[in-house]
This record gives structure tokens, sequence and C-alpha cells, in this order.
């Protein structure tokens, strides 16, 4: 336990300066770009790839609790001899779909986008033909990224994430210098980077790989589990694209500011998931390979209610120091103040679902150790039917903050589904002390909430609005505000509080040792 504890904390610190390699990518492209048409024929470019042709990650997905139990049943030759087989499937199909993807490039975006016409429509489809190409990297890569989980190197898995930002902020950066046509280079060249790093960790720990398909029982078995997934990947991808798609008929910026909010959110997710996501799948396919649902309802049950702990206090601590946050990240060079109020409008509604996509995620991972992918199926396609409603009666009055506003709300409503289903499966799941937890976080987000309001309003009278004292307030008020909620958390006697105190006792001890 402490070992995994170190391993998190040791996740997290990496994901923390990946997320700010990333936070500076897009800085960079706010400097140089603001909410203008080329971000968004840029953006939709490279989404375009992932959402048509992402499908083609599902391969490492399945591929993990078949990996797991090969190895743990018939030993590391059998287990290397299914990653050739799907590692070659997968090169396979993404040649073929880069090539699909080239030969209907205008026909994609004239349906993806149908409110881009001229200039914008036009490098849409240049950037496209390149970007394009990202899907044979990144499928294989995502594999490359399951393997080395399953033999537990999540470091490594985690540490190579930080080339493909600074890839890309160097090429933001001469974009906006030379020409803007370098921008899609940028991105094919970072996924590349990414890639040639992730085969590097791979090679070092064992993997060897040779091109070969062979239709075994394993092979089939993937594809028997990958057809309810792709399509389950293909209503999720469709999600994303649906709201680009929605916001192409909006005003210019429109889609630059959802995916200025939606960087920031995802921020957030990945800093305080990061540990945990890469963790729990690998554990909860071992305890359902070994048959031991009491471990698997436990690794859950305690992932569901530390995941409570964290984005309750989050969810409204972000909203709260939304705008002064935004504009001291993105305000300066062509990201004026109409791009801040409209990605604060776009990041508040994306905040209200933070939560119930975090427990996704874990959900998600949950069904997939169970080989489980047609619940998944039925769940995610209910969720695209709420989020296309949603945008089709928020559009009008909430503009792109509506589109925000409808992913969160099909996210919040389809939580609950989950639940039912797994319970019918699992048996109890522990949700009574999950709902008294979630009861308590609550009261004390509501005094933590209180702080961080009027704390920041003070701070930043007396500080001043610079964009240092800015920065100092937002610090000071949430450092406050999060100390304020954690005591109260431990006064209220949540058990699970201990996994965050021992992590900090374990912190300060080596300090006090190093001095």
């Amino acid at each position: 336990m402490a070992s995994l504890k170190k391993t998190a904390l040791i996740i997290t610190i990496i994901s923390l300066i990946s997320k700010v390699f990333g936070f500076g990518r897009e800085v960079a492209l706010a400097y140089f770009f603001g909410t203008s048409s080329i971000v968004d024929s840029y953006l939709m470019a490279i989404a375009i790839p992932t959402i048509i042709f992402g499908w083609l990650s599902s391969l490492s997905v399945v591929y993990i609790p078949i990996y797991t139990d090969l190895k743990a049943n018939y030993g590391i030759k059998k287990s290397n001899e299914f990653s050739d087989n799907v590692i070659s499937v997968s090169i396979v199909l993404s040649i073929i779909c880069a090539l699909l993807g080239m030969m209907f490039s205008k026909s994609i975006v004239s349906i993806v986008s149908p409110g881009f016409e001229g200039a914008t429509y036009d490098m849409t489809v240049q950037f496209l033909n390149i970007s394009i190409w990202s899907i044979l990297f990144t499928s294989v890569l995502q594999i490359l990224i399951s393997y080395l989980n399953c033999n537990d190197k999540f470091i490594q898995s985690n540490i190579s994430s930080l080339f493909f930002s600074s890839i890309q902020i160097v090429f933001i950066i001469i974009s906006g210098i030379i020409s803007s046509k370098m921008l899609v280079y940028g991105y094919l060249a970072a996924n590349i980077s990414y890639f040639a790093i992730l085969l590097f960790f791979s090679f070092k720990n064992n993997f060897s790989y040779r091109f070969k398909i062979s239709f075994t029982k394993e092979l089939k078995q993937a594809f028997s589990i990958l057809i309810p997934v792709f399509f389950s990947s293909m209503i999720m991808q469709i999600n994303v694209l649906i709201d680009k798609t929605f916001a192409s008929v909006l005003q210019e910026g429109s889609i630059s500011a959802l995916n200025y909010a939606s960087v920031l959110k995802g921020f957030i997710i990945v800093i305080f998931m990061i540990a945990i996501n890469t963790m729990i799948y690998p554990m909860l396919s071992k305890a359902f390979a070994e048959k031991n649902i009491i471990k698997f309802k436990d690794i859950f049950s305690k992932g569901t209610n530390i995941i409570i702990i964290l984005f309750v206090p989050i969810t409204v601590g972000a909203i709260i120091l939304s705008k002064p946050a935004i504009s001291f990240i993105f305000e300066r060079g062509e990201f004026g103040n109409t791009s801040v109020i409209m990605t604060t409008s776009a990041f508040i509604m994306y905040t209200v679902g933070v939560l119930a996509i975090s427990l996704r995620d874990v959900i998600t991972k949950v069904f997939y150790s169970m080989q489980d992918t047609k619940s998944m199926l039925y769940i995610s396609a209910l969720a695209l039917a709420l989020d296309i409603i949603f945008n089709i009666l928020l559009i009008k009055p909430m503009g792109h903050a509506g589109l925000a506003l409808g992913t969160s709300l099909s996210a919040i409503i389809t939580i609950p589904i989950f639940f039912i289903v797994l319970r019918k499966k699992l048996g109890a799941l522990g949700l009574k002390n999950t709902m008294i937890l979630f009861v308590k976080s609550c009261v004390s987000t509501v005094v933590m909430g209180i702080v961080v309001y009027f704390g920041f309003s003070l701070l930043s009278d007396a500080l001043g609005s610079g964009k240092l004292s800015t920065l100092l307030s937002i610090i000071l008020s949430a450092g406050i505000g999060g100390t304020i909620y954690f005591i109260l958390m431990i006064i209220l006697k949540v058990k699970e509080m201990d996994f965050f105190t021992d992590i900090i006792k374990k912190v300060g001890y080596k300090l006090a040792i190093k001095r």
C-alpha cells in the first residue's frame, strides 16, 4: 500500500508538470491566435481524426484484461504474442483509415463543420489531410501505455506525455512567427515523439515486437469485446463532435472558447484523477481475473469515495475562481476581454459536471475490467441522445455555454444509471456509506465556498488587480479554503481522509529528514 501511495504521488507530480506544459501550449495558442477562425480550423482538424477514427484506441481498452489474464495464466511469451497481434492489426487498420480520411476530407469537413465557409473551410481541409496521419501513432501508443501499466511501469507511461505538449509549444511559437500552417505539423510531430518515447520505455521493459496477424482465440476474443467498445467509443466521440458541430454555426471563436474551457476542465480532472485512473484499471482487471469480487468491489468503492472527497470542493472552488483564473492564464496578446468572457461562461458550465465525469471514468474501468462492454454501449448511447437534446434546447438561450452545460447534464443524469446496472451485476456496492460521505463533503464544501469567495474578494482588494496579485489571491484563497475543507472532513470522521493524511505525513517526514 505504501508503494502504491508513493507511485500515486509521483504520477500526480508528473501529471502536474505535463499539464503545466499543456497550459503553456494553450497559452501560446491563445497569445498568438486568440479565439479566431484559424484556431477553430486547427482544433476541428485535429479533433476529426480522434472523433471519427478514435475507435481504434479501443483496442487498448480490450487489450488490458486479456493481456493480464494471459500473463497470469499462460506466461509472458503468450501475452507478448498477443501484443504483437493487437499492434499489427492496429497499424493496418490505422493506415486504411488514414487513406480513407484523405480521400473524403472535403466531405468530412462539410458534414462535421456545416458553419465553415471560404478560407476557414479550405484551411480545415488542408489541416485535416495532415492531422489524419496522427491516428497511426495514437492507436499504437495507447497500446504501449497499456502494456507499461500492466507491467507496473506507471511512471514511464506518464512521463512520456511531457514530450507531447513541449513539441507542440515549439511549433505553435514557430506558427505564430512564420506561418499558421505549421500548427498542424506540430500536432503530428508531437504524436510521433510521444510514440517514440513510449516505444523506447517499452523496449527497456522487455517488450519485443514483430509484425504478425494471426487469428488466434485471444484476438477473436478481443474483437468480440471490441465491437460494443467500438460503438460505445464512436458514440462518445460523436458526443464530442456534436458540440463542435453545433458551435460551428455560432459566432467566430465559439469552438476556440469551448476548447480553452475544456482544456482547463481537463486539467482539473487529470491532475486529481491521473493516479487513480492509471492504477485502478490494472488492479480491477487483476482482481476480476482472480475472481476476487470482494477485493474488486473494495477497490471500486475506495476509488469512488476518494473522487467525491476531491471533486465536490473542486467544483465549487473552480466556479468561484473561474474568471480571475482564466484571465490570469490566457488574457494576453490576441486573447482579450471578450475571449475571457466567452471562455469563462463555457468553463463554468463544464465545471458543473466534473464530479460526474470523474465518476464515469472510474465506472467505465469497472465495466471494461469485467469485459462487459454492452452495458457501456447502451448507457453511452443514452448520454449521446441526452447531449443532443440539451444542445438543441440550450444553444439558443445560452449559445456556446449551453453546449458545455448540455455535456455536463448528460453526464450527471447517466451516473445513477451506471450505479443501478453495477449493483445488479455485483450486488451491494456500499452506496449508503458513499452517500453519507457525499453529504459530509457537501456540508464542508459550503463552508469552504464561503471562505474562498470572501477570501478572494478581500485579498484582491488588499493586493490589487495585477497579474501577480491575482495569482497570489487565487492561491491563498484556494489554499485557505482547501485547508478548512480538509479539517472539517477529519472532524466529521471521514475515514477515507487517512489516504491523504498518510501522504502528507510521509512527505513531511522526508522533508524533515532532509533538513
